[in-house]
């Protein structure tokens, strides 16, 4: 008869709604030092559940906190990615409350509020620090160096473009891709 496996160590306090309050914590932009101090535990617990889940079973709760984890970090980044490009393409918009107040009897009495709506020009350091982030090897602070060759960037730069362009497929390779597939069925 086979024997039992016993468990050793204490039992994980990793639980459904402990995943789902990280997740939205994550989500809001706390830290994993953060969620410790907010939750209540060490935050060691975080990267031996996530080592845990990226090495476990399919159906481990330790696979779900990872997988729930990496998608709540991955829209937190969405989310500020979606900001930046805003930014870049459409300015920023804000409201503006100016309140009057007027002294009746002793008493500050609301006269009058006003809201505007303002929005900025479209911001050219948003895309700026975008292209830096995305691209570090054509768009990182070369200015700073002695080296810096303008031209010598506008060439790379160039040669890049012509590089994803000649990756952008064409109408016509999906016609020769859908040929291709027809005459192959056949």
């Amino acid at each position: 008869m086979a024997e039992k496996r016993r468990w050793s160590g204490r039992k994980t306090i990793l639980n459904n709604e402990l995943i789902k309050q990280i997740s939205d914590l994550v989500i809001k932009g706390h830290t994993d030092s953060d969620l410790s101090d907010i939750l209540g535990f060490n935050n060691t617990c975080i990267y031996t559940w996530l080592r845990k889940g990226e090495a476990g079973t399919a159906r481990s709760i330790y696979t779900k906190f990872y997988k729930e984890y990496k998608k709540a970090k991955a829209t937190l980044y969405n989310l500020h990615i979606k900001n930046i490009d805003k930014a870049a393409f459409f300015g920023h918009e804000w409201e503006e409350t100016k309140t009057t107040y007027r002294n009746v009897k002793g008493k500050k009495t609301l006269i009058e509020e006003v809201v505007t709506r303002k929005k900025s020009t479209p911001s050219w350091q948003a895309s700026a620090w975008r292209l830096q982030r995305l691209l570090p090897s054509l768009y990182h602070l070369e200015h700073l160096d002695t080296g810096f060759d303008p031209q010598e960037k506008a060439r790379q730069v160039n040669e890049y473009m012509s590089q994803l362009q000649s990756n952008i497929k064409k109408p016509e390779d999906f016609e020769e891709k859908r040929k291709k597939d027809n005459d192959s069925s056949v």
